[in-house]
C-alpha cells in the first residue's frame, strides 16, 4: 500500500535590500504562481525621528498579474484586505527600536508587493529590508516495496 507524505519546497526572495528611508517606497514584486504559501518579512533599522506623529508602516499590495518593479505598475495594485492576511504590520513610531515582523498572505492574487509608507518628513534616517518566504506543499505518494519472501 502506498504511503503518503508532504513534500515542501521553500524559496526566499529579497524584495528590498537594506534601503534607506526615502518617502514612500515600493519593494520589488513577487509572482506567487506555483506556490501556495507566502510570508512577507519586513525589518527596519532604528528610524531616526520616528515618534507618534512621524512614523512609517508597511502595507501589502496585490495585483492579478504584474512583473518587475511595482513602482512602474502602481495603478494595477490595491491594498490587501485584512482578511487575506495573517497578522499585520504595525506602525514604526519609536526611534530606539529595530523591528522585524512577519505577515502571511493568504489571498488569491498572483502578485504581491510591499509599500513602505511614511506619514510625514520627520523620519530622517533608517533602513528597511523586505523578504518573501515562499513555500510549495503537496502530497507525494511513496510506493513501499519489499524484497524477498515473507518469513513464516
Amino acid at each position: 500500500m502506498p504511503a503518503r507524505e508532504q513534500v515542501t519546497k521553500q524559496d526566499v526572495v529579497m524584495l528590498l535590500a537594506d534601503n534607506e528611508v526615502a518617502a514612500d517606497q515600493w519593494s520589488k514584486t513577487i509572482n506567487l504562481k506555483g506556490y501556495n504559501t507566502c510570508t512577507l518579512i519586513v525589518t527596519n533599522s532604528t528610524l531616526t525621528g520616528a515618534d507618534g506623529s512621524n512614523y512609517q508602516t508597511a502595507t501589502v499590495y496585490e495585483a492579478d498579474t504584474v512583473a518587475g518593479d511595482a513602482a512602474t505598475a502602481i495603478a494595477s495594485f490595491s491594498a490587501v484586505a485584512s482578511g487575506d492576511l495573517v497578522n499585520s504590520f504595525s506602525d514604526i513610531n519609536d526611534d530606539t527600536t529595530t523591528v522585524s515582523e512577519q505577515v502571511a498572505y493568504i489571498g488569491k492574487e498572483e502578485t504581491v508587493a510591499v509599500k513602505l509608507e511614511e506619514t510625514s518628513t520627520g523620519v530622517t534616517a533608517g533602513a528597511w529590508t523586505v523578504v518573501a518566504q515562499l513555500g510549495r506543499m503537496r502530497d507525494s505518494e511513496q510506493t513501499v516495496t519489499t524484497a524477498g519472501a515473507v518469513p513464516t
